[in-house]
Formats: structure tokens, sequence, C-alpha cells
């Protein structure tokens, strides 16, 4: 089955498929909506550990330094199976 995959200006996979990516989409927008209901509540260190992720990764998230590329085209590629 394929499926499409967004790329960056460069043409690399961003987002949840790209090949280092611990989140999926959804989970980042879920992060960042956290953090925006209620940042007394969901401080950068909570969230990392809510999401199982580095404190620094949550800040690079929040601050769009990470999952910030915009999707300039697609290509549509084999989907893999998870290994099991």
């Amino acid at each position: 089955m394929k499926i499409l995959v967004g790329l960056n200006e460069r043409s690399r996979r961003i987002g949840q498929y790209h090949g280092r990516a611990k989140l999926l989409d959804h989970e980042v927008e879920l992060l960042r909506a956290m953090r925006d209901s209620d940042p007394d509540v969901w401080t950068p260190r909570r969230l990392a550990e809510k999401f199982e992720i580095h404190v620094r990764t949550v800040h690079k998230l929040l601050s769009y330094q990470r999952r910030g590329d915009t999707v300039v085209r697609y290509r549509a590629v084999e989907a893999q199976t998870p290994a099991g």
C-alpha cells in the first residue's frame, strides 16, 4: 500500500514520516494545545514526562524549531509495516 508523505523544500520527509520522528503529528498538535490551554499546569518538564521525550525537544517543538517545516510537495511511498 502506498501513502503520501510530506516533503520540505529540500525534498526531505517531514513530520511523523521523518526517519527519527518520535511523535505522531497529532501528538505534536496535542502537546502544543495543552501548553496553550494552561501554561502554568503544562510546563515543558511535565509535557516531556507525559510524552516521554526530552525537555529540550519540548522547547524546540513549542518554538517551532522542530516540526515547523512547511510541506512543499508530496511523494507516494510504500507504507512500512511495524516490526514485531
